[in-house]
């Protein structure tokens, strides 16, 4: 997997708390021990699809920047096709 992807990846996961199921009730509680709550990294694919785009509208505004001038934002043009606010 390339660098630059493997970096993307690593930025989508996010800390959420671990939940488990309470067998007495039934009902999803937050996993700890010694009234210390338990955190994990979960994978957000939408972050991750975010976080490519954005990548790709900046290395397509510097080659339009360095090859043909500002006249044009083909960045701006990536993120509105696929929903990405600035």
């Amino acid at each position: 997997m390339n660098e630059r992807i493997r970096e993307l990846y690593e930025q989508a996961h996010e800390r959420k708390p671990v939940m488990v199921i309470d067998p007495q009730t039934g009902n999803p509680i937050q996993a700890g021990w010694a009234n210390k709550p338990m955190y994990g990294n979960e994978f957000n694919p939408e972050k991750f699809a975010e976080l490519i785009v954005r990548e790709c509208a900046i290395i397509a505004n510097q080659h339009m920047e360095h090859n043909e001038g500002t006249d044009y934002n083909v960045g701006g043009k990536i993120k509105q096709h696929f929903g990405v606010k600035s």
